[in-house]
């Protein structure tokens, strides 16, 4: 199993975003949130980062167990996505 299908494997255990969270009726899926940022899509950022910015900020905190270190992170982990 490749890198690829590791990260295409843990997306798909996400659930997708309830319709009408991006103004369409169609319900968002993370991938496609993702396709779309990198296309530079600055209304999927922000969806994305409301979505998944709680997961981040508490995965940081329990790796680095210090509340504003792990902010820190989770902020420069959004601002990597948004520049690749």
């Amino acid at each position: 199993m490749s890198a690829n299908d590791t990260q295409v494997r843990a997306l798909s255990a996400v659930p997708s975003l309830p319709p009408g969270i991006d103004g369409s009726s169609e319900v968002v899926s993370p991938e496609g949130l993702l396709r779309r940022t990198a296309l530079g899509g600055a209304r999927a950022f922000e969806l994305l980062c409301d979505a998944f910015a709680a997961r981040v900020v508490g995965l940081a905190r329990r790796t680095i167990r210090t509340p504003s270190p792990a902010e820190d992170v989770a902020q420069g982990v959004f601002r990597e996505l948004w520049h690749r």
